[in-house]
């Protein structure tokens, strides 16, 4: 993937240009946008070129960095790049542009193509994420696939002057610190503990549960198979059996609000 003015440097002329593009040897993806080669153009290729496209200090951010860094493994249909906030590339369709005062922060030091940190990926993620949930998953699957730190992603969320669900997004942080691995383990501490003022819990403790008295002789036990979204296709009894109903000794069951789960800690 190179540009007009790189190729130029190289000293290709624009007739040279032209005519490999006419002879079909080289394909124009975009004004001053060139691939050397012919055939399908392959998913790197394609993010280079939009690094290209954005412009100078471009760098591949959001769910686009988040593929390439194993964060997730389906590629997002539009590919999102963040340039500097006094730069506005060309409207291209296909691509989604976010323009920033931190990229200089955000910018990974070697990987290629150009994108952000793992830290500030996982952050800019939750900030267009359309719920509070849906941001707090970006952060448990970051910390459970062992791409970050908590202290990483704490330091991020104090460099930014502005951003949406501070206060629970620390809070999340914390709770994943003292054991809250997965989304709906997150979701216990916020919508049954601190939402019904109930006493923290232990977490991930090793117990074998009959006979064990705890500090208030109850066993919260979450299976983190119902926090999963059902897989697309998949039959009905591809999901785990449903758990016995909620009982003054166990909360497990899946839909068992946390007024209900609370109601039953408050019997112990």
């Amino acid at each position: 993937m190179l540009t007009r003015e790189q190729l130029r440097s190289s000293g290709v002329t624009d007739a040279a240009i032209k005519a490999n593009v006419r002879a079909g040897r080289w394909q124009r993806l975009w004004p001053g946008i060139y691939a050397t080669f012919t055939g399908t153009l392959p998913r790197n290729g394609r993010l280079w070129a939009v690094v290209l496209r954005a412009g100078v200090g471009a760098v591949l951010s959001h769910e686009t960095a988040a593929e390439l860094c194993g964060l997730t493994d389906r590629p997002a249909p539009a590919v999102h790049v963040s340039v500097p906030h006094q730069r506005r590339p060309p409207r291209t369709p296909g691509i989604v542009v976010h323009r920033t005062n931190t990229l200089e922060l955000a910018r990974h030091p070697s990987r290629l193509p150009p994108q952000t940190r793992v830290e500030h990926t996982v952050i800019d993620l939750t900030q267009t994420s359309r719920t509070l949930e849906d941001a707090m998953s970006w952060i448990a699957r970051a910390i459970g696939a062992r791409l970050t730190t908590v202290p990483r992603l704490a330091e991020v969320l104090r460099q930014r002057p502005r951003v949406r669900w501070r206060t629970e997004l620390t809070a999340t942080l914390d709770d994943v610190v003292v054991g809250c691995h997965s989304l709906i383990e997150l979701d216990y501490p916020r919508n049954v503990e601190r939402a019904h003022g109930l006493p923290v819990a232990d977490r991930q403790a090793s117990v074998i549960v009959s006979g064990f008295a705890g500090r208030s002789g109850v066993v919260i036990r979450i299976d983190v198979r119902y926090g999963l979204p059902h897989r697309r296709g998949a039959r009905r009894t591809d999901r785990p059996p449903r758990p016995p109903a909620l009982s003054r000794h166990a909360a497990g069951q899946r839909g068992c609000g946390g007024r209900t789960v609370a109601a039953a800690l408050r019997t112990r």
